[in-house]
This record gives structure tokens, C-alpha cells and sequence, in this order.
């Protein structure tokens, strides 16, 4: 039996054959990011995310402007927040936005996006000081890694949605 599977295995220096990559060789950590302006943020470890499409979202009396509401999402209803407004006091195109959701039920939050989510591989942890965070956000800051020449945050899901939750009321 051994002998039938080596004879149907490909060779290794067949060309048309992509060489399989063990966890172990892969240099840095891969994770999914989303970019708000030039801040990147790494979705929590082991979180899943959706995207959702031109979602109705429903204003919320007396929440800030960087909370334009909530959308509901197979029965749940999920809060959306413009990171745009609230980081860089530049508001995302409301008219037909795209959301990423993370986590699921009662524990998702919505961010309208303006570039979709990407891949990332190969980065390395950095030290916090080397990157400059908003001070509005950086007790929610965990870890910060670099790709190449660009920061990414990686944050603590709880700390970052009861913040987010907690700042959008109004006075």
C-alpha cells in the first residue's frame, strides 16, 4: 500500500505543485485587519467577522454622531460605529455602507468600512511606544504589530466594545 501511494504522490520537484507551508515555518502571525485612514486594527483572536452590504441602520436617540445606530442581523440587533468620525473626525459615506460585524448575538458590533478586510501575514509584535495610538483609544490597545512599514493594533474585544458602548451615549 505504502509502495501505490509514493508512486501517485507528486514528486517534490514537480513544478505544478505548490509546496505545502507547516504553521511552523511561517514567519509572524497571520491575522484578518481593517483599516480606518491610516490605523489598522486586527480582528481578535479566534472572533469570527461578516461582512454585511448596504445594511439598513436605524438611528438611536441621544448616542453621538460616531453611533449612527443599529442593524439587525439574523434576529439580533448589532450596534454600528464610524470609527471614521470617532478617530479622525471624518465620517463614513452612510448612503450605502458596508459593515463589518464581529463576533456573533449579543456580543457583535458593527463598524461601517470604507475598504474591505485583508489577509495579513508575517507580522511582528512592535513595541507600543514605536507607533503612535490615539490617546482615545489606547487603554484598549493590547498589543501593536508591524507589517512591513504599517502598524496594526491588536485589541482587547471586551475593553474595546464596553468603551465604544459606554462613550456613545450622549450627554
Amino acid at each position: 500500500m505504502n509502495s501505490l501511494l509514493s508512486a501517485i504522490e507528486p514528486a517534490p520537484s514537480d513544478p505544478f505543485i505548490e509546496r505545502v507551508v507547516s504553521p511552523d515555518e511561517v514567519q509572524g502571525i497571520q491575522r484578518y485587519g481593517f483599516r480606518i485612514g491610516p490605523l489598522g486594527f486586527l480582528f481578535p483572536e479566534h472572533c469570527p467577522g461578516e461582512i454585511v452590504i448596504n445594511p439598513e441602520i436605524r438611528p438611536v436617540p441621544h448616542t453621538r454622531n460616531w453611533m449612527p445606530g443599529v442593524m439587525t442581523l439574523r434576529g439580533n440587533l448589532i450596534p454600528v460605529f464610524d470609527l471614521y468620525a470617532l478617530l479622525l473626525d471624518a465620517p463614513a459615506d452612510l448612503h450605502k455602507p458596508t459593515v463589518l460585524v464581529l463576533d456573533q448575538g449579543k456580543q457583535a458590533l458593527g463598524f461601517v468600512l470604507k475598504d474591505p478586510p485583508q489577509w495579513l501575514t508575517g507580522l511582528a509584535e512592535a513595541p507600543a511606544a514605536a507607533v503612535p495610538v490615539p490617546d482615545l483609544i489606547a487603554a484598549q490597545v493590547s498589543k501593536v504589530y508591524l507589517q512591513q512599514e504599517t502598524a496594526w493594533l491588536a485589541f482587547n474585544k471586551t475593553h474595546f466594545f464596553t468603551f465604544l458602548a459606554e462613550s456613545a451615549k450622549s450627554c
